[in-house]
């Protein structure tokens, strides 16, 4: 999505005027003590967990600008919004550490099969106490 598009999103949806990075839309609402179960799927459109939204032109210059790479970030990216979709939040400290862990050993295993280095997102936009 252009930076433009993905703007319009995050001020509509998350009330903040700022182009970003990756954005989220679960179809289930899951409680934070159910983070990461996935919902018990009674009717074909329920198999969906949601919509992930990446601003590519927003992820490549932060790669280029931080000498990152980009297929890495991406993968990264996904995984954010996947934990997501699956209930997983930051708003708290113990939100938090909770879908860090996730993500780290949603990409531990990834890196282990696919020989890649990707690391869960710690950057401001993510994680609001750092």
């Amino acid at each position: 999505m252009t930076n433009r598009g993905i703007k319009r999103l995050n001020k509509r949806y998350r009330g903040i005027d700022e182009v970003t990075d990756v954005l989220a839309f679960p179809f289930h609402e899951i409680s934070p003590e159910n983070a990461g179960e996935l919902p018990e799927v009674l009717h074909g459109e329920e198999c969906i967990l949601g919509d992930i939204v990446l601003g590519m032109p927003y992820i490549a210059s932060d790669c280029l600008r931080r000498d990152e790479d980009l297929q890495s970030t991406l993968v990264t990216m996904f995984t954010h919004g996947l934990c997501h979709l699956v209930g997983f939040d930051h708003e708290t400290d113990q939100e938090w550490k909770q879908m860090y862990r996730r993500e780290l050993d949603i990409l531990e295993r990834f890196n282990q099969l696919s020989g890649y280095q990707c690391k869960p997102l710690l950057g401001v936009g993510h994680y609001k106490h750092e």
